[in-house]
């Protein structure tokens, strides 16, 4: 879970919120959940999936 906060907060997001399962943060303007324990991702700005890395990449190119 740390893991996660810290690469996602490292690409300058805010958790918005977290739970014992989940975490959440804003993404162009949409809330996008990230299960860390399970890799799955889910949100309306980004492709849902699984894996950290995989979530973290799509966010990068969705930037540029």
């Amino acid at each position: 879970m740390q893991k996660a906060i810290e690469a996602i907060e490292a690409l300058k997001f805010t958790i918005t919120e977290q739970d014992e399962t989940s975490l959440q943060f804003e993404f162009k303007d949409h809330t996008v959940t990230f299960f860390p324990y399970s890799g799955w991702h889910t949100g309306k700005t980004i492709k849902d999936g699984r894996g950290l890395r995989k979530l973290l990449n799509q966010i990068k190119e969705q930037e540029i």
